[in-house]
């Protein structure tokens, strides 16, 4: 099967939904089916087989993600030449609105991966951020947005059973499949060395050491685990500490929220 996978952020952006584009599209290279990704250009990749860089406006968000040029002749081009069987796009706006375009033009199924809640993103977009009543209407709107660009998804796939029973109370009209991110067989093997020196230096001396990994913005929660982790030392103590990796936005305001 020849798969558009289409994408507003891919590598060297760090994020959950680079990392999923990835492992999806080599895990389907690997079971025979040809993969394209069309995603933004940053400026700073190299050129790789199969991924299709899309010119960017050159503004970008607060959280350093770009916006792509949606009418770069790249794409036509590659669907004329390619035939594509499917398209996978993995937003529902900006990509997500020309994969729905390219999905009636070519007449091949559209399917759509709901990685996120997407209003705690709204935020980011800086006419929504200065204006706190047009934000929390936008935050209204979006699930009925959602749910119509879904009604033309042949399927939607949703990354755990929490996500897929939300959609499904939303009345999404798509059906809902539920594939987590996949892991490379890399994560699974275990390296006394490396892991004890970690321990070592951040767990100092204690014998829990609690990690999180993620960008450090605000729709991640984090306040929320400095909180909790506030509770957990009232309740039992300091025979743990937490280890943060990431950085963001939010990465000054976490440090002085955790003092």
């Amino acid at each position: 099967m020849k798969i558009a996978m289409m994408t507003n952020n891919y590598k060297p952006f760090v994020g959950g939904v680079p990392i999923s584009v990835d492992r999806l599209a080599e895990g389907l290279r690997l079971r025979g089916h040809e993969v394209c990704i069309f995603a933004p250009d940053y400026g700073t990749e190299e050129e790789e087989t199969d991924v299709v860089r899309i010119r960017t406006r050159r503004k970008r968000l607060e959280n350093h993600m770009v916006v792509p040029a949606l009418w770069d002749r790249r794409i036509g081009e590659e669907f004329e030449a390619r035939g594509f069987d499917l398209i996978h796009v993995h937003q529902p706006m900006l990509m997500g609105n020309l994969a729905l375009h390219l999905s009636r033009h070519y007449r091949i199924p559209l399917v759509y991966t709901y990685h996120t809640r997407y209003e705690a993103y709204l935020h980011h977009l800086p006419f929504l951020a200065e204006n706190p009543a047009l934000l929390a209407a936008a935050g209204r709107a979006l699930p009925a947005y959602m749910n119509y660009f879904m009604s033309h998804c042949s399927a939607v796939f949703a990354p755990s059973e929490e996500i897929r029973s939300y959609l499904e109370g939303q009345g999404t009209a798509a059906p809902v499949e539920v594939l987590p991110t996949g892991l490379d067989a890399a994560s699974y093997e275990e390296d006394a060395g490396i892991s004890g020196g970690i321990r070592e230096k951040y767990g100092q001396g204690r014998p829990y050491l609690i990690c999180t990994v993620s960008r450090l913005e605000k729709e991640k929660n984090l306040y929320f685990l400095l909180r909790t982790v506030r509770e957990l030392k009232r309740h039992l103590g300091t025979d743990f500490r937490l280890l943060l990796i990431g950085d963001g936005g939010e990465r000054a305001r976490l440090e002085a929220y955790a003092e």
